[in-house]
């Protein structure tokens, strides 16, 4: 399978004909899925990008995801979640747009909980024990840099999951010589997150598969 680096906002396609299935017995691919686009309702479309942006979340695949919304799409993100296991903060808020930052609550806190982890985001200002003091901090500090007070907090690649090595190299690196490009940049154990990427790739395809199936994205998120 080719790994597929992530989708910008801006490039996003949408759902057609609603109440097709999705029949063949092969993986639906990305295209497939964009393929649903013409005349899907809002409602739709807004579950589409979801479902390509965060499937790994809803699948309970990894920690955390982001996402950029308008205050529209974002009041429906809301609604869609409402019910799963899966709370959300937003970064970076101006009128036209800002971060959605999606999480489950005990894969964070346990991941977070690393004391290498802890040692490296203490060098970032987040001294706070508890999840709400660093949630807090990164939306400072995001906020910041909306500002033009700091540089891109690159420390986020740590909320959403990203092992601490390739965050390290993106950051020693100026997030060049990587080894590797996928979710994002490798810098060591490229084995080890190209299994990664396979696994937020299968997630997808199965958020993508039961989204033109008719679930809901409560009924997609596990």
């Amino acid at each position: 399978m080719i790994i597929l680096t992530r989708l910008e906002i801006t490039n996003i396609s949408y759902i057609h004909d609603t109440t097709r299935k999705y029949e063949a017995e092969v993986d639906m691919s990305v295209q497939e899925f964009m393929a649903y686009r013409q005349g899907a309702s809002f409602r739709m479309q807004v579950s589409m990008e979801l479902v390509l942006h965060c499937a790994p979340i809803l699948k309970d695949v990894k920690p955390a995801n982001i996402v950029v919304v308008t205050p529209e799409k974002f009041r429906l993100y809301v609604r869609l979640l409402s019910g799963t296991e899966i709370a959300w903060l937003l970064l970076n808020v101006n009128k036209q747009r800002a971060i959605l930052y999606l999480y489950r609550r005990d894969r964070l806190e346990a991941y977070l909980s690393d004391k290498d982890i802890g040692d490296f985001l203490a060098e970032y200002g987040y001294r706070g024990g508890k999840l709400e003091d660093k949630l807090a901090r990164l939306a400072k500090r995001v906020e910041c840099f909306g500002g033009g007070k700091v540089s891109f907090p690159h420390e986020i690649g740590i909320f959403l999951g990203y092992p601490l090595w390739d965050v390290e190299g993106f950051l020693k690196n100026n997030g060049e010589n990587s080894i590797g490009n996928g979710y994002w940049k490798v810098y060591d154990d490229l084995a080890g997150a190209l299994r990664t990427f396979a696994s937020f790739d299968r997630s997808r395809e199965r958020a993508m598969e039961e989204l033109v199936q008719g679930k809901s994205i409560r009924e997609i998120a596990v």
